[in-house]
């Protein structure tokens, strides 16, 4: 009989290893974020034929030991109910261990049963062996611990195949300079040009026919203008509103004249 207390933020599904050889008289308290919320399938069949209770608790604020604070926190409180079981702390972090060191000095006359495991399997086989002692417990050792898992990393999946490398040719070293898949279908006319690459031309065309100097985005809000307004009565007003009465005039009668 055995309370485990997961810090899945750590250890992930590999932490869960022996979740259904556990019987009814054990515990399981799984502490995720959403930052590490999600587990194989195979666990979750695991998960479902155990025999012990299981709760999970999200972290929902995240940042740095967010789960690390709520699972010493509840486990602290298990203590207090009960300082005759035996915990175990799944991860792979040893900070854990100030947690430890603090509640085995609150509860130095009873001798609380307080450990670490990488995984319930490990647990369990220590429980098999009855290799519970404090100094052997007293961290994990050198080759199952981890460098500390922060909240914002996520575990890298190694990948299952050899994957291809794509050859792309004519790439330069300007990010801006590299073709986009609608840039390609552009040119073989399966795609309109860009909005804003006709805006060009026609500015260059607008600025010639001009005498007023006007930015780029007066411009394309007259190329607008000229576009939308169904009658000349409409591009006037348009006009006047969006320059003014002089320098509208002058804009107006130049491209009245298109």
């Amino acid at each position: 009989m055995a309370t485990y207390l997961v810090d899945f933020e750590n250890v992930h599904s590999e932490g869960l290893k022996g979740v259904d050889n556990l019987d009814e008289n054990d515990r399981v308290y799984l502490f995720y974020s959403p930052n590490a919320d999600s587990i194989t399938f195979e666990t979750h069949f695991k998960l479902m034929r155990s025999k012990a209770p299981i709760e999970m608790f999200e972290a929902k604020r995240t940042g740095k030991n967010a789960i690390d604070f709520h699972l010493s926190s509840f486990l602290g409180y298990l203590l207090a109910k009960d300082d005759d079981e035996t915990y175990f702390v799944v991860s792979k972090d040893n900070g854990y261990q100030y947690s430890f060191d603090f509640w085995r000095a609150y509860f130095k006359e009873t001798k609380i049963k307080l450990f670490y495991a990488y995984s319930i399997e490990r647990g369990l086989n220590l429980l098999r062996k009855n290799d519970l002692s404090i100094e052997a417990q007293e961290e994990p050792s050198p080759e199952e611990t981890v460098a500390e898992t922060k909240p914002n990393d996520s575990p890298v999946a190694e990948p299952s195949e050899e994957i291809a490398p794509i050859s792309v040719e004519h790439v330069q070293d300007d990010p801006e300079a590299v073709l986009t898949v609608d840039d390609i279908l552009r040119e073989q006319g399966h795609l309109p040009p860009k909005e804003e690459d006709v805006n060009a031309e026609r500015r260059e065309m607008l600025r010639k026919k001009l005498d007023e100097d006007l930015t780029d985005d007066e411009l394309n809000k007259l190329i607008s203008y000229l576009d939308n307004c169904e009658t000349l009565q409409d591009l006037y007003r348009s006009i006047i509103r969006a320059f003014g009465q002089s320098r509208g005039l002058v804009v107006y009668r130049a491209v009245k004249k298109r």
